[in-house]
């Protein structure tokens, strides 16, 4: 059944709403819809889900995330943050 990315993201959360409550999986109702919760551009999306490993080693986030993991890590030279920054800012 062909449908766009959104369609499915909107397909899984509407799901998960109607599973019983007390199941794994189940998603509360008085969160907000997936895409508010992602806080995601569909373009960004989709270039993490198609284009991983060519813009990104390890870790996928804001930059600001990534530094710090970077940094938890004790990394001697920090990566480029640049792909990060581009898509989440």
């Amino acid at each position: 059944m062909p449908f766009v990315f959104k369609d499915y993201l909107e397909l899984v959360d509407w799901t998960g709403r109607i599973v019983r409550e007390d199941k794994y999986g189940a998603i509360n109702s008085d969160l907000p819809p997936i895409l508010q919760r992602l806080n995601l551009e569909l373009d960004a999306w989709k270039t993490v889900t198609t284009e991983f490993e060519g813009r990104f080693k390890q870790w996928v986030g804001a930059e600001a995330l990534m530094k710090q993991v970077y940094k938890d890590k004790h990394y001697q030279r920090i990566p480029s943050t640049a792909q990060h920054r581009t898509l989440f800012g």
